[in-house]
């Protein structure tokens, strides 16, 4: 767990090892939000389409065509 301080303008500041092992770079943006007291900060990615790709990977067993037609056999 590391350890930070709020400035008198609010900044604070990411210790280095939390910012390399996210990836973070100068000028990330964040969304923050606040949960029971916690504050979550979720970085904005620069591209969130290419941010996405790959998500639904393995979700679909086969090609889509084939997946229609063991839909519609069920459906029979």
């Amino acid at each position: 767990m590391e350890e930070t301080v709020m400035s008198s303008r609010g900044q604070v500041v990411i210790p280095k090892s939390l910012r390399e092992a996210g990836k973070l770079k100068e000028g990330q943006r964040f969304v923050v939000e606040e949960i029971d007291g916690a504050f979550l900060m979720i970085p904005i990615p620069k591209d969130p389409v290419k941010a996405l790709r790959g998500l639904a990977k393995g979700v679909l067993r086969g090609s889509s065509v084939k997946l229609v037609r063991e839909l519609r056999e069920e459906w029979q």
